[in-house]
């Protein structure tokens, strides 16, 4: 019901500038989120797609459509993957 809104723009008010803590509209963070996947965070999508959790996640999922997401710039399906490997790492780690 905004609470959460609020309480962030209560407690960032002297940080946000006043045009962006008012507004009422929601960010466009789609952009954003996908290029800095894509460019800044190549080595993350390098290890999930031909480096060590690749070994993880191909008994479930294709490396080949990862790779092929990658070429199109599909972060979504990229972030999936991803979230499927830290996950494994996770359980790996406690076993």
């Amino acid at each position: 019901d905004g609470w959460t809104r609020y309480i962030l723009r209560r407690a960032l008010r002297d940080k946000l500038p006043s045009r962006v803590r008012r507004r009422t509209s929601k960010g466009r963070l789609r952009a954003n989120f996908a290029r800095n996947l894509l460019e800044m965070n190549t080595g993350a999508v390098d290890r999930l797609i031909s480096g060590e959790d690749a070994e993880r996640v191909a008994p479930y999922v294709s490396l080949d459509v990862l790779a092929e997401a990658q070429g199109r710039g599909d972060a979504e399906m990229l972030w999936a993957g991803l979230q499927l490997a830290t996950w494994l790492r996770q359980v790996e780690e406690m076993s």
